[in-house]
């Protein structure tokens, strides 16, 4: 079992996530707020942190990946999108994110990606 902090301020998805993701036996915890993902991260560091990129507040979800890292550095991350782009792309290949998902996606592919991710 993992701990998993989903941040995501589509509340009806985030609930899905952390159902999905409860049902596969992991701890989760959901924030709608970047600045709040950032806080529960600091305080209780999880063992995979899934953030969309753009979430409520001014701290989107690369700049809390990167936060996090900065004081886990081994934190494993999944970034979510529903605006690919190759900035997006590059950013996750080069190691800001274990893994990108691009919504919609599907739970099997959710399910999959945080399988791979956490070994």
């Amino acid at each position: 079992m993992a701990l998993v902090l989903v941040a995501e301020d589509e509340l009806e998805l985030a609930a899905t996530l952390a159902s999905v993701l409860r049902a596969a036996g992991h701890e989760v915890t959901t924030t709608p707020n970047g600045h709040e993902a950032l806080r529960l991260a600091l305080a209780r560091p999880p063992d995979l942190l899934i953030s969309d990129w753009a979430l409520e507040g001014s701290v989107d979800g690369i700049a809390l990946i990167e936060a996090v890292r900065a004081e886990q550095s081994g934190l494993r991350a999944i970034l979510m999108t529903g605006y690919p782009s190759a900035r997006l792309r590059s950013w996750a290949a080069s190691g800001g994110a274990v893994g990108l998902l691009e919504k919609p996606f599907p739970l099997a592919e959710l399910r999959a990606l945080v399988a791979r991710v956490l070994g």
